[in-house]
This record gives structure tokens, C-alpha cells and sequence, in this order.
């Protein structure tokens, strides 16, 4: 085999690879390989984190378009909702205009007889006036004024009248004097006056006091009907004590608590009771 041949530098490349392989220990070796397999293993993690921060990016991205989707539907529902409430403020004002026009239209309208819903019978009577809910007649006996619910079918037709309108209406009107009330309550409490008044002075308080809680009662009561009317799944099963509604279980017990529209109403007017009737302990005294 001449010197120079492939076969001869292959034979000399072998040679040189088995003096190197003879040159390095063991242990350094084992060292080399064990701390490969380590990198390899912390370059699978790695790989792997990767992989699960791209699946998060994914569900994230898919979260933001959902989101933004959501969003998108919200505006167009409060967009509608906000024409529907228009088309109700301009029926609204129409019902209002054509029901005023039908009560003007009733002032001076006389009748030979007319009896009303409680049995009275009025001669040659004549409507002089429409305030609110409430008629006022003169007649062949003098003059008088009758509630528009107290009248008769054909007076209630004429004029529109709508029980649940005027029963609103009135609840609105209590709800009102007991604010009122309260309000001077509370003044008149914090006015500068004798560090004891009489005994006279404080049962008044007291009895104006215990007027405007039973208005209150009486109004979250019906505020109460009123939501379980309009939700009754939502409310059934529902603790309400009408005697004392403030302390009823809808209220006060977290476990009944409802996700129900309009709670918020009743936690209001409960507070409201609860405050007067502490000023109302305090006004008897121990």
C-alpha cells in the first residue's frame, strides 16, 4: 500500500481517532453525557412551556374576540333599548295628550241623573272640574267631589282611567309625604331644642313617627308583590313577613338573597324602616 493512497489516510484518520478516544477519561466522559442528557431534559421543559404558552396566547386571543364580540352585541342592545325607550317617552306623550284631551273635552258635560258606584243619585249634575284623579259636580243639592275610581264605568271610559296608573300614582304620593315626613322628623331632631322635651312634644314624634313607617311598610310590601308578580320563579320559596317586612329573610338572610331586578328598591326602603325605628325606640325611651 503506497504512502499517500486513500486507503492509507483512512487508515491514518482511524488511527488518530482511536489515540484521541484513548486520551479522555471516563469519568470525564459520564461527566459530558450526564450533563447533555441534563440540557436535553431542561430543553424539553423548555420546549414544553413554550407549547403551553402558545395554547394560553391562543385561548386568550380567542377570549378577546369573544370579548370584543360581546361588546359589540351590548352596544347594539343599548342602541335598540335606547329606541325602544324613545318609542315609549313618544307614546307615552301621545297617551298623555289624547287623555287630557278626552278630560277637557268632559268639563261641562252635564247629566239628568247620575249615579255613581256607591249608589248616590245625582240630579241635573254638571262636571265643573278634572284635577288629578278626581271629579268635582255641582248638582240640584249643592256640590261635591268624587274620586274618578269611586265614579262610574262610563266617567272612568270618558276620562281614561287607569286603576294601576292611579295606584301607582298614590303609592308615589305616600311614598312622598313619608319622605317628607321623615325629613322634618330628622329637622326637627337636629334643630337646637330643650336637651329633654316634654312628654307631650315626644309622643307626637312618636305617633308622626309610626305614621311614616307604616306608609314605609306599606310600600315595601307592595314593592314586593310588585317583583314577585313580575318574577315569580325568581321568588319562589321566598321568606316575606308583611307584619314587619324589613325583618323578612329575602332581606337579611344572605342564603335567600335572589338575582332578582329591583331588590335594590326593597334593601332601600328596609334601611329606611330600620333608621326610623331605631329613632322611634329612641323617642320611647327605654
Amino acid at each position: 500500500m503506497p504512502p499517500g493512497s486513500k486507503l492509507w489516510k483512512a487508515a491514518g484518520l482511524a488511527l488518530v481517532a482511536m489515540l484521541m478516544c484513548s486520551c479522555v477519561k471516563k469519568e470525564d466522559y459520564e461527566r459530558v453525557m450526564k450533563e447533555k442528557a441534563e440540557l436535553q431534559a431542561q430543553l424539553d421543559q423548555r420546549q414544553l412551556q413554550i407549547i403551553q404558552l402558545q395554547e394560553q396566547l391562543v385561548a386568550t386571543q380567542l377570549q378577546l374576540t369573544q370579548i370584543v364580540e360581546l361588546q359589540t352585541r351590548l352596544k347594539d342592545a343599548l342602541s335598540r333599548l335606547e329606541d325602544r325607550q324613545k318609542e315609549i317617552d313618544d307614546l307615552k306623550a301621545r297617551w298623555e295628550k289624547y287623555k287630557g284631551e278626552r278630560r277637557q273635552g268632559m268639563l261641562g258635560r252635564e247629566f239628568p241623573e247620575l249615579r255613581l258606584d256607591d249608589g248616590r243619585l245625582l240630579k241635573k249634575a254638571k262636571i265643573t272640574a278634572l284635577q288629578g284623579d278626581e271629579l268635582s259636580f255641582i248638582h240640584d243639592s249643592g256640590f261635591m267631589k268624587v274620586l274618578l275610581s269611586k265614579s262610574n264605568d262610563d266617567l272612568r271610559w270618558q276620562a281614561c282611567f287607569d286603576p294601576t296608573e292611579a295606584a301607582a300614582s298614590e303609592r308615589a304620593k305616600m311614598l312622598a309625604q313619608a319622605r317628607e315626613l321623615d325629613q322634618r322628623l330628622t329637622e326637627k331632631q337636629r334643630a337646637d331644642v330643650p336637651p329633654r322635651p316634654s312628654s307631650t312634644s315626644r309622643s307626637q314624634e312618636a305617633r308622626v313617627l309610626e305614621s311614616v313607617i307604616r306608609a314605609q311598610r306599606q310600600a315595601l310590601n307592595e314593592s314586593y308583590n310588585r317583583l314577585r308578580q313580575q318574577q315569580p320563579s325568581a321568588l319562589r320559596g321566598a321568606s316575606w313577613d308583611s307584619s314587619r317586612p324589613e325583618d323578612s329573610g329575602l332581606i337579611n338572610v344572605f342564603a335567600e338573597r335572589r338575582a332578582i331586578i329591583g331588590i335594590s328598591q326593597l334593601d332601600s326602603l328596609a334601611v329606611a324602616i330600620k333608621a326610623n325605628l331605631r329613632k322611634l325606640q329612641d323617642l320611647r325611651g327605654p
